[in-house]
């Protein structure tokens, strides 16, 4: 009986051997194809993801969120932009504009983006700051390229420096949030690869003869706003009016900034026949000052022709809250702006204006003229100037100030823009809102009653919003949308500020919880295997 049993039970183990090496077989098949299985997955996901490329903003401020008007620049480009990143992965700014770069490459094919780091790679950075004319700045810590960035395509290039990636703004300062930063990345980006994809440079031609604002420096010189329009890819000229017929028609825009005397009626039969063609026109007309009362300006009849009224006025402000001096008539800020493509972005980012000795310039009723910022309620236009001569000298000067009969009351426009048909010459009926795009050949015009918003002093202020007005104005007028519709982007700057207690507090944490974690966690596992 054992033998017999012994026999059975070999016999059993040799039919059970073949099954048992099928079963390993068709389980290693089930890992093999499970394995191929999961390779395939891998690889579609990664095909999708490569082919329908997404990122997601997740800032507070949608930072990284493009705007619809780079959306459209980069989705409409024919051609390869090339964008070199010139900051080292150690410096701040170096993130915020990779991953804002990212977002461009995201919506084109044609955006190219290349990281070279001055320190890691000497010998392509030196290669491409020969191409490029980029300089090498010695710092403490490390050479730096005196450039962020560097937007080229074919033979054309645009530097973007770190200044144009952002900058501080105080005017918004509390204990809660702290100053905010202005990230004006994408508008240097998008301004950029316009700039190497477009053809067309537009022309702003600012005139002189008349004590204007000028091109060559000295007191009243200009050359801050021009390297800021030259970056904006805008080409500024300098023209005579006396002696020229017509305006060259090269001109997309014609600037007169504060002209110290009057012109003359050929002069302004220049200007008017030149916005007849589809002109367009920028009067940044101070009041001037004749003993007693403001002078004409002698463009009087042109600006009424289009829908804007220049009153020969001084604007006394009596906000408190908005005055820089103490005499109500020097600078003092503007907070209130109007429905317009030039002031929208102001008016959203809560900016200011920092204005200096204004007139106030309306729009005629029924015109379709736009006012685009005025001052507080309590602000008057002083006609007659014998009683503001007498007041304006002592500290306590707001006080001792009040509308007479004659003067305008206020809130008062200060600036007034207004688009028109080209050759348009019933006396205002012509005119249209900005809103109104039926017309295609229009003339544009903006008038502001003051031309020291311009000064250096305010324009390079960053508490001010002078020189996004400045940018907004040459975009409109020049038909240049991307100067107007990329708003800098605002994030709260706060300091992270540890006490002694929060120190020990993370000590605690760091030197002991985790560690205990970490041998909890080893102790919970022993014991599960162990049982």
């Amino acid at each position: 009986m054992s033998r017999h049993g012994e026999s059975g039970d070999a016999a059993a183990g040799a039919r059970s051997e073949p099954r048992a090496k099928r079963r390993r077989a068709l389980s290693r098949l089930n890992v093999g194809l499970a394995g191929a299985l999961a390779i395939v997955i891998v690889a579609m996901v990664n095909y999708l993801a490569f082919r329908h490329y997404a990122r997601w903003d997740w800032t507070a401020q949608r930072l990284f969120t493009l705007s619809p008007r780079s959306v459209e620049v980069v989705r409409g480009l024919d051609r390869d932009v090339d964008v070199y990143l010139f900051l080292s992965k150690d410096e701040p700014s170096y993130v915020e504009l990779d991953e804002l770069v990212q977002r461009y490459r995201a919506d084109s094919p044609h955006i190219h983006v290349h990281q070279v780091d001055p320190v890691r790679q000497p010998g392509q950075y030196q290669t491409l700051a020969a191409r490029f004319n980029v300089h090498t700045i010695s710092t403490p810590d490390a050479p730096k390229a005196d450039v962020a960035a560097v937007v080229a395509a074919g033979d054309r290039s645009w530097k973007i420096t770190r200044g144009d990636l952002l900058k501080l703004d105080f005017t918004t300062l509390d204990d809660r949030d702290g100053p905010k930063v202005d990230v004006q990345a994408e508008g240097a980006l998008t301004g950029a690869i316009i700039h190497v994809t477009s053809g067309h440079k537009p022309v702003v031609c600012v005139t002189r003869g008349h004590g204007e604002w000028s091109l060559d420096g000295g007191q009243r010189g200009l050359g801050g706003i021009v390297d800021t329009l030259e970056r904006d890819n805008v080409e500024v000229r300098s023209i005579e009016l006396r002696g020229q017929d017509p305006i060259d028609p090269s001109c997309n825009a014609v600037f007169v900034l504060g002209p110290q005397r009057v012109f003359s009626p050929a002069e302004a039969d220049l200007l008017d026949r030149y916005a007849r063609d589809g002109g367009n026109v920028l009067l940044a007309l101070d009041p001037l000052l004749d003993k007693d009362q403001v002078a004409p300006t002698g463009l009087e009849h042109f600006a009424f022709e289009r829908g804007a009224r220049i009153d020969r006025d001084v604007v006394v402000e009596l906000d408190p809250q908005r005055l820089l001096t103490t005499n109500p008539v020097n600078e003092f800020l503007v907070t209130d702006f109007g429905k317009h493509p030039i002031v929208d972005g102001v008016r959203v980012r809560g900016g200011v204006l920092a204005v200096s000795v204004v007139r106030s310039v309306r729009p005629v009723p029924g015109s379709g003229a736009v006012s685009l910022f005025e001052t507080s309620d309590a602000a008057y236009g002083a006609v007659d100037l014998g009683p503001l001569s007498q007041t304006t000298a002592g500290a306590g000067a707001a006080k001792e100030l009040a509308a007479g009969p004659k003067d305008l009351a206020g809130p008062l426009s200060l600036a007034v823009a207004v688009q028109q048909r080209a050759g348009a010459d019933d006396g205002g009926a012509g005119a249209r809102s900005a809103a109104d795009d039926t017309a295609q050949a229009t003339s544009r015009l903006v008038i502001v009653g003051d031309s020291d918003w311009l000064r250096p002093d305010l324009i390079g202020q960053a508490q001010f919003a002078n020189v996004d007005f400045l940018e907004a104005t040459v975009g409109w007028l020049a038909e240049r949308t991307e100067l107007i519709a990329v708003p800098a982007r605002k994030a709260n700057v706060q300091a992270v500020v540890m006490t002694r207690a929060d120190l020990d507090a993370v000590l605690f944490r760091v030197l002991v919880l985790l560690p205990l974690s970490v041998l909890l966690l080893g102790g919970a596992v022993w014991w599960s295997r162990r049982t």
